[in-house]
């Protein structure tokens, strides 16, 4: 009996631990150049989204990708500001994030002393019958702001963003994933 009762903690343990494993991504990001600073309590750190080399699904930038899609929700003119809100709301979803994480760093865009300069490169539109995911590949660049030099270069790939309904949402739960790992990593 003892033996029945350890084989089935065993498995119980095995699927916690292997389901746990698969939700995290941390070893989707890595750094690449330069080793992480370390970082104390109450330093600062300013964060810059890049999107202007975006593509979706490797096949066009982005900005191209938002027109053919939302155009005829929007009237003329209005698309470019509405694309101008997407993207300030990736960025803002990618700062919450990072807030909401292990850093002991404090966003601030008043004199810090990093920047944490985040480019996406490809959102990966992975979609099935009623819900889609965004995949976001690119890397971030710790910035030392005091001497201008990049200290460190993390990449990121394949980081899997919670289900949206549309690729706005799906986009935006992408960067909010983005944020929060890199917050873990810059401790």
């Amino acid at each position: 009996m003892r033996k029945v009762l350890f084989f089935v903690f065993l498995a119980v343990s095995f699927f916690v631990g292997s389901s746990a494993l698969c939700h995290a991504q941390f070893w989707n990001i890595k750094v690449t150049d330069g080793s992480m600073p370390k970082f104390k309590d109450g330093q600062t750190v300013m964060i810059t989204t890049n999107f202007s080399r975006t593509t979706w699904d490797e096949k066009k930038l982005m900005k191209k990708f938002w027109a053919e899609e939302y155009e005829d929700c929007y009237e003329d003119g209005e698309l470019d500001t509405a694309y101008n809100e997407f993207l300030t709301t990736l960025h803002d979803e990618a700062v919450a994030a990072f807030r909401r994480g292990h850093s002991s760093l404090t966003v601030s865009n008043d004199n810090p002393e990093y920047t944490l300069a985040i480019t996406i490169t490809n959102f990966h539109d992975s979609r099935d019958m009623w819900r889609r995911k965004a995949i976001g590949f690119g890397r971030a660049d710790v910035i030392d702001n005091t001497t201008g030099e990049t200290v460190c270069t993390l990449e990121f790939k394949n980081v899997k963003g919670g289900d949206g309904t549309d690729e706005a949402t799906a986009a935006a739960k992408c960067m909010k994933e983005i944020g929060g790992m890199l917050s873990s990593k810059c401790r």
